[in-house]
C-alpha cells in the first residue's frame, strides 16, 4: 500500500469511529447527578428572582416617569390656557380701542364742519 492509500484508510476508519462514538453519546445520555441538578435549579431560581426584582424596579421607574410626564403635561396645558386668556384679553382691548377710534373720528370731522 502506498502512503496515500494508507492515509485515506486511516481517515475513513477515524471518521467511522467518530460517528459511532457520537451516536453512542446521543443514544445514552448521561444522567445528571442529583446534587448538580439541585444546584442548577437553585441557580435558575435565584436568577429568576433577580430578574423579577429588576422587572419590578424597572416598572416602578416607568410609572414614576409617566407620572412626571403627566405633571409636565398639565403644567404646559395650564401655561397654554393662560397664554390664550392673555391673548384674548389683549385682542378684546385692541377691538375696544379700534371702536373708540372709529367713534371719535367721525365726531372730530363733524365738529370741525359746524
Amino acid at each position: 500500500m502506498t502512503a496515500t492509500s494508507l492515509t485515506v484508510l486511516l481517515l475513513v476508519l477515524g471518521h467511522a469511529m467518530a460517528q459511532s462514538s457520537f451516536k453512542k453519546n446521543l443514544a445514552t445520555p448521561k444522567p445528571a447527578k442529583p446534587a448538580q441538578c439541585c444546584d442548577e435549579v437553585a441557580s435558575l431560581s435565584s436568577m429568576l428572582e433577580e430578574m423579577s426584582k429588576k422587572q419590578e424596579s424597572d416598572l416602578m421607574k416607568v410609572v414614576r416617569q409617566m407620572m412626571e410626564l403627566e405633571k409636565l403635561n398639565q403644567q404646559h396645558e395650564a401655561r397654554v390656557t393662560e397664554a390664550e386668556s392673555k391673548y384674548s384679553e389683549v385682542y378684546n382691548q385692541i377691538e375696544i380701542m379700534q371702536l373708540q377710534a372709529a367713534q371719535s373720528a367721525p365726531q372730530q370731522s363733524t365738529s370741525g364742519e359746524s
